[in-house]
């Protein structure tokens, strides 16, 4: 074996199963919100965008510990239906805590959504023209080989 079909096999497989598990997000997420939901930012985005649905596009949380303070983030980031047909924008609710302090802020942004629209098109796209392909000639291979 040469060092391409080393190095770069187990590469493309984790990137032809990897796509296809990132789209699965577009769903989870939603689902994750749903279940465990966010409070303070449920009730935030509820006062400040009343009569709006909330559909979770993303998570996340970092820390930091320096010698003499903790430092905090928790984020949530939505899309609101309908005011996302008419403006479309994503919202993300952020708590930042340093030593037990909290504060919630609430930013918005067109650009990231347009990005994002594009990324998981383009995933969609590979994983249609590419992902699927390759799982049904491996299917196909392990039929004849039995």
């Amino acid at each position: 074996m040469n060092f391409s079909a080393i190095f770069f096999r187990p590469l493309w497989i984790a990137i032809v199963i990897s796509i296809p598990l990132y789209l699965l997000t577009l769903v989870a997420l939603p689902i994750y919100d749903f279940i465990f939901p966010w409070k303070q930012a449920v009730e935030t985005l509820n006062l400040r965008f009343p009569e709006q649905n909330r559909v979770c596009l993303g998570i996340g949380f970092s820390s930091q510990l320096n010698s003499d303070s903790v430092l905090s983030e928790k984020c949530r980031t939505f899309l609101l239906f309908p005011s996302v047909l008419k403006e479309p924008q994503e919202y993300s609710v952020i708590e930042t805590t340093v030593d037990g302090a909290s504060r919630l802020e609430i930013t918005h942004s067109s650009y990231n959504i347009l990005i994002e629209a594009l990324v998981y098109i383009g995933c969609l796209i590979f994983t249609w023209k590419v992902s699927i392909p390759w799982f049904k000639k491996l299917l196909i291979r392990q039929e004849t080989k039995r």
